[in-house]
């Protein structure tokens, strides 16, 4: 995956469409950003919501850079934070890995 899009941020699109936005994608984003906000990469990830991803069935979707991820909710803070710690975190970064 390329990690970072031509400005030089990783861009995660999280789908705020009725049935994703049912499904929990508020808490979705707020894991996120609270990951985001824990370690200090807020000037590396653009976190936006967007419009229906075409997935309802497998929501609540997110997408980082064109990459789509599904099935994820408020139990799935540790898959979250893991993916985000791979893409974000190199070895030897001082940010905590909670």
């Amino acid at each position: 995956m390329k990690l970072e899009d031509k400005n030089g941020k990783l861009v995660i699109s999280v789908c705020f469409g009725s049935s994703c936005h049912l499904k929990g994608s508020f808490v979705v984003t707020e894991i996120i950003n609270n990951f985001l906000k824990r370690n200090r990469l807020e000037d590396r990830v653009e976190l936006k919501g967007s419009l229906c991803m075409g997935q309802c069935a497998n929501g609540v979707n997110i997408t980082i850079n064109d990459t789509m991820f599904s099935n994820l909710s408020s139990d799935s803070v540790n898959e979250i934070e893991s993916l985000l710690r791979t893409l974000l975190l190199s070895e030897g970064d001082n940010h905590d890995t909670k």
